[in-house]
């Protein structure tokens, strides 16, 4: 039996994904976003799933799901670009045509006022919290001191004055700043904005992003900076420049494990090197596993639950599924922690392996979505800083629910706040468009 599965498992699925998906997407080179979703699965998800299914949580529902979503997403994805007639040749001239639009040089002007906002935004968040509560600066005094750290983590966002402090700053980290600076790349890379402003803005947006000590949020600004660079220069950099941006900015955020650990010399590379490649590989799949466990041998499905607005929809007990998961299987001890995983392993919890067939149907047609409507609408500099958010918020579907990687993450939100963007944009172009007009022409890069 383990012949067979790992004969499935290393060659039969990832030769069929590699056949279709170079058929369907064209190369890796031109980060789609079905190549996105397809490698981002692999590295959190598929790489030690076996493993896990093996020595740790022997659940076939997880199992047969890792090898059915990837081949269900690209046959799905796949055929919706063909019937809409989006091949890997249209993906491929998209990225090689960017152009600096009237609109990029209209946003610009407000550039200095928006970065006046999100420079003095993690000043403001240090007054509302006080020094003593917010984590970094406690792990920073007390190396090691990992329960507090936690605590102070878990609630680290909220504020101490208004709820809608506590909104701006949730946003502000998980999609403002990463649409400011990514737009502010693709402005910098073109001249447009000056290497010492672009500096100053990045620097300020780690600091905030860090001030939890929550990795994965510096991770993800970290990439979407050379995500966007990559399209900004429609993909002329070299692989061992991109190689090596990679690891630098895995290693960026996986710093904070020596200091969380308490260690330091020799051992914090060491400690550096093993919690990053378990965090990457490890964590997202063992979690997916927990969730097949919990909610097909002690749990019942959660179904509309597992939603807010839905459970209030329906008149139905919310459960947030991932405080569920650390409460009651976990039994953790810190209160308010989160236990999230990918979003097949939420719709298992939610409505079992029909929610997992349905729900990676749902996320192949979004996707084949937003290939089209990006190809076709988002070619200037601030349609790049859009497509680059989305394509993290598409790499973050494989560690939590799709409720919230779509509004809060920019899944879905991102596109149509680009959608509402260029709707007022052709208002203001067609009553005004003699004055923009020159610029459009003049500007094709």
């Amino acid at each position: 039996m383990r012949d067979l599965f790992f004969l499935i498992h290393w060659f039969l699925i990832p030769l069929i994904i590699l056949f279709f998906s170079r058929i369907f997407f064209g190369g890796v080179r031109f980060l789609s976003f079905p190549i996105i979703y397809l490698l981002s699965f692999f590295v959190l998800i598929y790489l030690q799933a076996l493993n896990i299914y093996f020595n740790y949580i022997n659940e076939l529902n997880f199992i047969l799901s890792v090898w059915i979503v990837p081949l269900l997403y690209v046959f799905t994805c796949g055929l919706l670009l063909q019937l809409f007639k989006h091949d890997a040749r249209k993906i491929q001239e998209s990225m090689l045509f960017v152009h600096l639009s009237s609109r990029d040089i209209l946003i610009t002007r407000v550039v200095p006022v928006l970065s006046a906002f999100f420079i003095c935004l993690p000043f403001v968040f240090i007054l509302d919290k006080g020094v003593s509560n917010i984590a970094l600066f406690h792990i920073l005094a007390h190396p090691g001191d990992t329960s507090r750290a936690m605590e102070l983590r878990i609630g680290g966002l909220v504020s101490n004055y208004s709820s809608i402090l506590t909104l701006i700053y949730s946003y502000s980290r998980a999609l403002l700043y990463p649409l400011y600076i990514t737009y502010l790349t693709a402005l910098t890379v073109k001249g447009i904005v000056s290497r010492l402003h672009f500096m100053v803005a990045l620097g300020v947006t780690l600091f905030f992003s860090v001030l939890t000590t929550a990795k994965a949020p510096l991770a993800y600004i970290c990439f979407g900076i050379l995500v966007s660079y990559y399209f900004t220069r429609r993909g002329y950099l070299s692989k061992k420049k991109v190689s090596f941006l990679i690891l630098f900015f895995l290693f960026l955020p996986a710093l904070f494990y020596p200091l969380l650990f308490g260690v330091g010399g020799v051992d914090a590379l060491e400690v550096t090197v093993s919690n990053l490649w378990r965090r990457l590989t490890w964590v997202p799949s063992y979690v997916c596993a927990v969730y097949f466990d919990a909610f097909t041998n002690l749990f019942h499905h959660v179904g509309f639950s597992s939603n807010r607005f839905l459970a209030w929809i329906t008149g139905s007990e919310y459960i947030p599924t991932a405080a569920f998961i650390y409460d009651n299987y976990f039994s953790s001890t810190v209160p308010g922690g989160l236990v999230d995983a990918s979003y097949f392993a939420s719709f298992y919890a939610d409505w079992g392996m029909i929610g997992t067939l349905l729900g990676t149907v749902l996320v192949a047609a979004i996707t084949a979505w937003l290939q089209i409507l990006f190809d076709c609408k988002g070619n200037d500099l601030l349609g790049v800083s859009f497509r680059a958010v989305t394509v993290i918020a598409i790499v973050q579907l494989m560690q939590t629910n799709i409720y919230s990687s779509s509004l809060g993450r920019g899944f879905i939100s991102a596109p149509i706040l680009l959608i509402v963007i260029s709707i007022g944009w052709s208002v203001i172009a067609s009553n005004l468009g003699k004055y923009f007009r020159p610029f459009e022409e003049n500007s094709k890069l």
